[in-house]
C-alpha cells in the first residue's frame, strides 16, 4: 500500500515546503514516515475506516517540528488534516521529557564508568584456574 499526495493546502504547503499539486508519494516525499510511525499511523486509518490521531516530533525530512495529524479515509482517498502545534503551550510535558532524558544520560554515563572500573580490576587481578569435576560421594 503506498499514498500518492495529491493536494497540499495553502496553510500545508507552507508547513512542509510543498506546491497545492505535488505528486509524488508520502514515502517518497517523507522518507522519515516509514521509522516514525506515521505511515503506519495512514495505513492503519485507511484499512479501518476509523479516523484517527497521530501527535509528534518529526525531526526528518527538513523538517524539526511537533505535528498534529488527524487523518480519515473518504472512498478511495485518505484525507489528512496537520496541525504545527509548534506555538502550543507544552509546559508541563515537555520540560518532564528533557529531564527525564537527561536523567537517562546521566545513568548511561554512570553505567559505563563502572563498566570500564570493572574491566580495569579485573585486568588486573591475579589470574585463577581450577578444574572442576562431579563427585559422586
Amino acid at each position: 500500500m503506498n499514498f500518492q499526495i495529491d493536494y497540499v493546502n495553502p496553510a500545508g504547503q507552507r508547513m512542509v515546503s510543498l506546491p497545492e499539486r505535488p505528486g509524488g508519494t508520502i514515502p517518497t516525499r517523507f522518507p522519515g514516515s516509514l521509522s516514525n510511525g506515521v505511515f503506519d499511523f495512514y495505513r492503519r486509518a485507511f484499512e479501518t475506516g476509523e479516523a484517527g490521531q497521530y501527535k509528534l516530533n518529526y525531526q526528518a525530512d527538513g523538517l524539526d517540528n511537533y505535528f498534529h495529524l488527524a487523518a480519515q479515509r473518504s472512498g478511495e482517498l485518505l484525507v489528512v488534516s496537520f496541525t504545527d502545534t509548534a506555538d502550543q503551550d507544552r509546559s508541563m510535558v515537555e520540560p518532564a521529557l528533557r529531564e527525564s532524558q537527561v536523567r537517562e544520560w546521566e545513568g548511561l554515563d554512570r553505567l559505563e564508568t563502572q563498566r570500564q572500573q570493572l574491566d580495569t580490576l579485573f585486568s588486573q587481578a591475579p589470574a585463577a584456574n581450577a578444574e572442576l569435576g562431579n563427585s559422586n560421594d
